[in-house]
């Protein structure tokens, strides 16, 4: 789902400043951990067209 927010948040994957962002699942498979982490429409986009194939 996507969020705003007035000050901006920094998108994980590529460092930069957005107010429009996503919250998704971020696992480091070497440590077995998930991070909810920050990404942007465009990151997002990269993600989930990744996830489908």
């Amino acid at each position: 789902m996507k969020k705003v927010s007035n000050k901006g948040v920094i998108c994980f994957f590529c460092l930069r400043r957005v107010k429009e962002y996503y919250i998704v699942d971020y696992e480091v498979k070497e440590l077995g951990i998930v991070f909810k982490v920050y990404a942007c429409p465009e990151c997002y986009a990269k993600i989930t067209s990744r996830r489908e194939k």
